[in-house]
């Protein structure tokens, strides 16, 4: 019985391992980025496309913020499209010129790709402490009952 009692306590600690270190490698491997880009509405124009230099990590809008210099916009991210890298921003004054600031979230520098062979650890660790808790009853049947 003791067998067990570790093997899955071994199992517990990886499991809580695991919550907290993906979070932290993911943190490392991403930073934030802004881009300026000089923007221009025509009349009855009050959106503007800008392609970012970088792929947004996260995929998503919340993480992206918006401002603008002209004080008639109200910016808003209107949508992001991962394989070309556009943004679509709303909310500007028509007719009108400003400068957009876009922050966003990319990936870390290339110093830390080994981060991402560190998030497969946990899910070996997890695998071998399945195996380690089947081969563990195992033996411990074998041993009570011959």
């Amino acid at each position: 019985m003791r067998i067990v009692e570790a093997v899955l306590g071994i199992i517990i600690l990886i499991m809580l391992v695991t919550y907290m270190l993906v979070p932290v490698v993911l943190d490392v491997q991403r930073e934030s980025y802004s881009e300026v880009f000089d923007s221009s509405t025509e009349a009855a124009e009050t959106t503007e496309s800008c392609a970012l230099t970088y792929n947004h990590e996260p995929n998503n809008i919340e993480d992206i913020s918006i401002s603008s210099n002209n004080e008639l916009d109200s910016p808003i991210v209107v949508s992001y499209t991962d394989s070309t890298k556009v943004v679509i921003i709303g909310g500007l004054a028509e007719s009108d010129t400003r400068y957009l600031t876009i922050g966003y979230i990319k990936e870390a520098p290339d110093t830390f790709n080994l981060f991402g062979w560190i998030n497969s650890i946990p899910t070996i660790l997890l695998l071998v402490g399945v195996f380690g808790a089947i081969a563990g009853l195992f033996v411990w049947g074998k041993n009570k009952f011959g």
